[in-house]
């Protein structure tokens, strides 16, 4: 069970979504698919060498009531940082709290 006390931050769940023009280009965008309440706990962060600049990588696991249809293809946006969606746990599989990392 989570308090309503820590479900402090405020976050964005965005779905791709492609649209088709009248020329008949496809464009990605991303539209809002969920705005929750959530608590969210920082547990990895590593540096990655990739082209000769260092690039800064946190993992984190964000935890909420459930929210149907949330897929690994969606992300997370939380204040200014977007996250990508690895993995989607429905807690004890009652479809009352979710966990993503």
């Amino acid at each position: 069970m989570i308090r309503a006390g820590r479900l402090r931050h405020s976050i964005i769940i965005q779905k791709p979504t492609e649209t088709i023009s009248a020329s008949g280009s496809v464009s990605s965008s991303w539209a809002t698919h969920a705005t929750v309440r959530c608590s969210i706990n920082w547990f990895q962060g590593t540096e990655i060498l990739t082209s000769e600049q260092f690039a800064g990588q946190i993992n984190a696991r964000v935890r909420m009531r459930y929210v149907a249809a949330v897929t690994v293809k969606m992300r997370v946006l939380f204040g200014s940082r977007t996250f990508n969606i690895h993995s989607i746990q429905n807690d004890d599989e009652v479809n009352r709290y979710m966990t993503l990392t």
